[in-house]
């Protein structure tokens, strides 16, 4: 497979002094489903934020294709990178068809095409919330609106969707319907870096998984290699009861 985005040597600090990432490097190739996972605190969502352009590291660089992504405007970024956060933030009323539309600005220049429309249909059918597309998205449950978030993502169509903690507040059913639905287009070609709280689904979706602890990289390799009861011992300071069978 080949390379698509580099993370180079990435250094961050919310405040003076105190460390939240330390020399964060690693490569996410075409097609695959990259978990980081680690300890409340570890610096997983930081990075993700700083990989996303939210926030700029203090040292370091992201590169898309060769391509200083921290030097992009933020259209240039939204055809590049999606992103799928624990919970929606909308907060006024919107249509789900039109809340899901919002996925495509990164390509709307002043009027939104037919293409546009149909991606969006297209990309609710597949989700499964077609027949939810002229309910408000504030009356929906929170499956419902993690669902619609993931239809908008999924219609942005870009290269790499990164996710952060988006299973979070849902119940089996709804966890597993998303976990499914990105294995999909994970298959089709999509390239993932994904947060995760819960082993299974590093272990349902994942093909290379990274340890973070105190900000830096514990280990990283494939999947088997680095989810073993030695190092997730490692990683939580022997504070945890597991599984690892399956």
């Amino acid at each position: 497979m080949v390379g698509i985005l580099d993370v180079n040597n990435i250094h961050f600090s919310y405040r003076k002094g105190i460390k939240v990432l330390r020399g964060v490097s690693f490569n996410l190739l075409k097609g695959e489903s990259l978990t980081i996972f680690g300890p409340n605190g570890s610096g997983k969502s930081t990075l993700i934020k700083i990989i996303l352009g939210f926030i700029k590291p203090e040292e370091g660089n992201v590169k898309f294709e060769g391509r200083d992504t921290l030097k992009l405007n933020s259209r240039e970024r939204g055809r590049i990178f999606s992103y799928v956060p624990q919970r929606p933030s909308l907060t006024f009323p919107l249509t789900v068809f039109n809340y899901v539309l919002l996925g495509r600005t990164p390509y709307i220049n002043g009027f939104v095409r037919k293409t546009d429309y149909d991606k969006v249909l297209y990309w609710m059918d597949r989700v499964g919330i077609l027949h939810l597309k002229e309910r408000d998205f504030l009356s929906l449950s929170e499956g419902e609106k993690q669902l619609a978030l993931l239809s908008r993502v999924l219609s942005q169509e870009t290269p790499i969707i990164l996710l952060d903690e988006p299973l979070s507040h849902l119940d089996l059913r709804f966890r597993t319907r998303i976990l499914k639905i990105l294995l999909e287009v994970k298959r089709e070609g999509k390239s993932m870096i994904s947060v995760f709280h819960h082993l299974s689904s590093v272990k349902f979706l994942s093909d290379r998984v990274i340890l973070l602890k105190n900000g830096r990289v514990l280990k990283k390799g494939v999947k088997k290699e680095v989810i073993t009861p030695e190092n997730i011992n490692l990683l939580f300071d022997g504070e945890v009861l597991l599984d690892l069978s399956g």
